[in-house]
């Protein structure tokens, strides 16, 4: 596991927690991260994503606005919803597209990228699937992907979303809007978890939900592995 630095378009770099920079051929995956950045949480589920066979890079995508890691406190969590709420989204897309480039001239890369998105970092994986040409995306209590359905007819690679019945940031009503929006594409498949709240997938935190963080995760490991099929 190290950090690497980055390098926008505009020259402007930002941080990357890259794990699983082995020498073996391996897919990339960009995991997004939560609104609080590349804390505890998430680097455990990048070194678990890297110890099953991926190049992972976590960028701080909130670079422009307030980089760095936020606690979970009341002013940790006002920071973080300030943040997210001035992140200019089409931006950042567009920022990762340096660490794509990045990833995929990788030698230790097998030429395939993927993403991963938690909570805010969902609405980003999504995009991900849209806009960087992503082949395998799994969003967990993924946020605003409701804002961006007019997108989902760009998906070409497969797409796996993941909804606890009592979010109160991700309402059903937007969930069955996502899947309206999906409509007959079989790439793309969607689970709700009955009493599973946002956040499920984080081990350590209130919000947690066992079976709703193993069962995504079992089907996150299915669709991602089909990038390993590249030569």
């Amino acid at each position: 596991m190290s950090e690497i630095s980055v390098a926008a378009a505009d020259g402007k770099t930002f941080q990357v927690y890259l794990a699983g920079d082995a020498p073996s051929r391996r897919p990339a995956i960009i995991l997004f991260s939560p609104i609080f950045g590349i804390d505890a949480n998430v680097r455990e589920i990048a070194d678990r994503w890297a110890d099953r066979g991926y190049l992972v890079a976590v960028p701080d995508y909130f670079f422009r606005v307030l980089p760095g890691i936020l606690d979970r406190s009341e002013s940790g969590r006002k920071q973080a919803m300030d943040r997210w709420k001035q992140l200019d989204v089409g931006k950042t897309i567009e920022d990762m597209r340096a660490l794509k480039e990045t990833l995929l001239s990788n030698p230790h890369c097998n030429g395939k990228l993927g993403s991963l998105g938690y909570c805010a970092g969902g609405e980003l994986a999504f995009l991900a699937a849209t806009r960087l040409g992503a082949e395998a995306v799994a969003g967990f209590h993924a946020t605003r992907i409701n804002q961006h359905l007019s997108e989902a007819e760009r998906i070409v690679g497969r797409v796996t979303l993941h909804f606890g019945s009592n979010d109160n940031l991700v309402p059903l009503s937007q969930v069955d809007a996502i899947k309206a929006a999906v409509g007959s594409n079989t790439k793309v498949d969607i689970a709700v978890y009955d009493g599973a709240g946002h956040g499920f997938s984080f081990q350590g935190q209130p919000s947690y939900h066992a079976e709703a963080e193993s069962r995504s995760d079992e089907r996150a490991q299915a669709v991602l592995g089909t990038l390993k099929t590249a030569a």
